[in-house]
């Protein structure tokens, strides 16, 4: 679906270093299905390229919340 469309996307972009265009395309991610684990995690390491360690603590936090709810 789309957000897995925009993960892709945000990974593509990673890849080729364009670390502020990743964090837009996984913000969507994140909107699109906000209880994927992978979404926050992937904008969070988005957000570390960026510098943005606050938000890059946050989301990653977020993360590991939604991934113990599915254990």
């Amino acid at each position: 679906g789309y957000a897995e469309a925009c993960l892709n996307l945000g990974v593509a972009h990673m890849r080729l270093g364009q670390f502020a265009l990743a964090a837009k395309a996984y913000e969507q991610g994140v909107a699109a299905d906000p209880a994927d684990p992978r979404a926050h995690l992937y904008l969070s390491d988005a957000y570390a390229k960026l510098g943005q360690e606050a938000q890059s603590r946050a989301q990653r936090a977020e993360a590991r919340r939604l991934h113990q709810g599915r254990e």
